[in-house]
């Protein structure tokens, strides 16, 4: 495995949860991970690094502050359909994705991250930390944007 496969699984988890904690809005946050990475192999590339992680996340912060100027919209992520699935599958799947996201956009930005990190595999205890807010509110946030949804997808 080279080096940059190795320092890709090592921080990918946390440079993640890091982008959406920073972030102003959610909605690039996938291509926003996805330059940044591709900035630091294209300089590993070219000339050492001394310190991978600090130059990642530098770079993950100019692009959070060049998309709060820019302010683009968003498309879903294609990579969440799996591709042994049906046409059929992906379809419907998409489909309900974007509902989702687009439902999850009309909530506070809170709200957003909360429910964005905990299934990403956040602990309730860890985003309450990162938003600053007790872990009863986490749960709520969580527990009221997943029963709005239900009902929101049975109509």
């Amino acid at each position: 495995m080279s080096e940059f496969e190795e320092f890709y699984q090592k921080s990918y988890t946390k440079f993640y949860q890091f982008l959406i904690l920073q972030a102003s809005n959610l909605n690039n946050i996938d291509d926003i991970l996805q330059n940044a990475y591709l900035a630091v192999y294209k300089k590993m590339k070219n000339q050492k690094i001394d310190n991978l992680e600090s130059y990642l996340y530098k770079v993950g912060w100019n692009l959070l502050k060049k998309e709060r100027k820019l302010s683009k919209e968003c498309h879903l992520d294609e990579n969440i359909l799996n591709t042994y699935w049906s046409v059929e599958e992906k379809v419907l799947l998409n489909e309900d994705l974007n509902l989702v996201w687009k439902y999850l956009k009309t909530k506070d930005l809170s709200i957003q991250k909360a429910f964005y990190l905990y299934y990403l595999g956040m602990s309730i205890k860890d985003i309450s930390k990162s938003l600053r807010v007790n872990e009863s509110q986490v749960k709520n946030y969580i527990y009221r944007t997943r029963k709005e949804l239900k009902e929101m997808m049975k109509k």
